[in-house]
């Protein structure tokens, strides 16, 4: 999928938690980073290199078509034992819905990652008709990571325009957010069932309601989309010469 100037929000958020910028750290797909020229700190080709600015050791690519990455694993089989518990951070930012067997795919992701790794997934949970074989429902996902040892430290939804959503139904192409940490081994995987995570669904419908976006923050966000940033700009300095004034 890539890194999108609208998705840069979620980045720096995540960026920002514990033990998620560190090596060994390994990217899933080659993903590159498109119109972010004007952002600082993300005026980089590639994720890759985005991370060799923060000065990461160890950056490593899994792909298994693209000649740039450093392995090139086919994810829908199991990858050798060798890999397992190597990594400190995982990142899968639009991969998992391109690879035909999710399950194989996550698990091989999960047991790459060393325990007290961090697992960064983001994909499609709703829409996105043709982008990839998978949308996914999101407590398939949650669900997932809670089965098999991982606290959950970070999860948002987004639009594919990065508006924040309580719920990915709320539009048309929606995404997830996610920030897992790994607790303990895995020894078998263990595989979501929808009588497991209709519980849960329920449970965090319920929180839904007690824990709305506020509506300044989508207000905030339409601005950004409809007001040239030189406008915003000028706005700011007229508002904090008035404050200075008063």
């Amino acid at each position: 999928m890539g890194i999108f100037k609208n998705h840069v929000q979620y980045y720096r958020e995540i960026f920002t938690l514990p033990e998620v910028l560190r090596g060994p750290l390994l990217t899933i797909g080659f993903q590159e980073i498109c119109d972010c020229e004007d952002l600082y700190d993300f005026c980089f080709p590639s994720l890759k290199e985005l991370l060799a600015s923060y000065k990461i050791k160890d950056v490593a690519v899994l792909d298994p078509f693209d000649p740039r990455a450093d392995l090139h694993y086919d994810l829908n089989l199991p990858v050798p034992n060798n890999q397992h518990e190597k990594f400190r951070v995982l990142m899968d930012i639009g991969s998992l819905e391109h690879i035909f067997d999710t399950k194989q795919v996550i698990e091989n992701c999960m047991r790459m990652i060393k325990v007290g790794g961090i697992y960064f997934l983001h994909t499609t949970v709703n829409g996105y008709m043709y982008h990839g074989l998978h949308v996914f429902n999101p407590m398939l996902i949650t669900e997932a990571f809670r089965l098999n040892g991982f606290e959950i430290i970070y999860l948002r939804y987004s639009s594919k325009d990065g508006m924040p959503l309580n719920d990915p139904a709320e539009a048309s192409d929606s995404l997830i957010w996610l920030v897992g940490k790994k607790t303990k081994p895995i020894d078998a995987f263990k595989i979501p069932q929808q009588v497991e995570f209709l519980t849960y669904y329920q449970a965090y419908k319920k929180k839904q309601t007690q824990d709305k976006i506020p509506i300044k923050i989508k207000i905030k966000y339409w601005v950004k989309q409809i007001c040239p940033p030189i406008i915003l700009r000028k706005g700011k300095e007229l508002f904090s010469s008035l404050r200075r004034a008063a």
